[in-house]
């Protein structure tokens, strides 16, 4: 299985900034976590076009959000922050769904050029 290098990507995967603890209780409170229903992670088959559950690939859950309330919010508070940072690009949220993912000690996510295609 070949592992696709993300290294030289012009933005980087993971980004870590803060928000204040009080905006992280509101974001719950909007998201409503503790209501939510995980379902398995999926990874993105190139060749079938499908979304599949595969172990190998990836061991994770997913709950998907569709509420605008929580979209304004992210909007507001989170967008601005990322594109105040990285002003060689300028993110917008799309109104549509989000995904919250759940890694537990162990968990994993392998990117490889079969099974997803990060395009910039």
């Amino acid at each position: 299985m070949q592992i696709q290098d993300l290294s030289t990507e012009p933005f980087p995967l993971y980004y870590d900034f803060e928000l204040s603890e009080s905006k992280i209780r509101k974001l719950n409170k909007l998201v409503k976590y503790k209501k939510l229903e995980f379902v398995k992670s999926h990874v993105h088959k190139i060749d079938t076009r499908e979304n599949i559950v595969n172990d190998e690939m990836r061991q994770s859950e997913k709950a998907t959000i569709k509420n605008s309330i929580v979209y304004d919010y992210i909007e507001e508070n989170i967008i601005p922050k990322l594109n105040k940072k990285f002003k060689q690009n300028k993110f917008h949220l799309v109104h549509d769904e989000l995904e919250i993912v759940k890694y537990k000690s162990g968990d994993f996510f392998f990117c490889t050029s079969r099974f997803c295609k990060i395009q910039m």
